[in-house]
């Protein structure tokens, strides 16, 4: 009986320690952000610009690393996914892009949010579908859209304003990071 309360101790201190080192403690929200995109930038190095393979990978490498909490996995999975959107359909991550992010001093209102956009992204798959498989690329349409399933658990059914500019935060770089040639 002596031992429970030891044990008790222990288990506490072990998760202040893992509270104390989680991901999102030691880095803030823009450092995350840039670590991603970078990584997804070696990875397509890596994989000769193969973007499925490389956002993939991506994926794979930092699953452990960002399954901590919901913000460094929606960091993670809305990155890839935004990469993706850019490449396979630009006119829709352009729709995206201008309707999530803010201009000049002034936020853009937008009645899509980030759950309605996607929502809606997925329920159109099969007249997308049916205009992706006369090209080449159309497996990277399957992948954005296993990423889309994979994203939508992940965002509230309202946005607060941290929410909204965390995504904003993720969005924004995606179309100035990445060379013309993938996006």
């Amino acid at each position: 009986m002596e031992r429970e309360p030891n044990v008790e101790k222990l288990i506490a201190s072990i998760q202040a320690d893992e509270k104390r080192v989680a991901l999102e403690n030691l880095f803030n929200d823009d450092e995350l952000i840039q670590h991603t995109i970078e990584e997804i930038q070696t990875k397509l190095a890596e994989y000769e610009r193969h973007v499925v393979k490389a956002l993939d990978d991506t994926i794979e490498s930092m699953h452990l690393l960002y399954h901590g909490t919901l913000k460094t996995r929606f960091i993670l999975v809305a990155a890839c996914t935004y990469t993706l959107l850019a490449r396979v359909d630009p006119e829709a991550f352009s729709n995206f892009q201008s309707g999530h992010i803010r201009t000049d001093r002034k936020r853009v209102t937008s009645t899509n949010t980030v759950l309605t956009f996607f929502t809606k992204y997925a329920n159109g798959r099969s007249q997308r579908r049916i205009a992706m498989e006369k090209r080449d690329d159309s497996h990277e349409f399957d992948y954005l859209l296993q990423l889309i399933d994979e994203l939508l658990p992940l965002l509230p059914k309202r946005m607060s304003n941290s929410f909204r500019e965390l995504n904003e935060m993720v969005l924004k770089p995606i179309g100035e990071v990445f060379p013309n040639d993938l996006v």
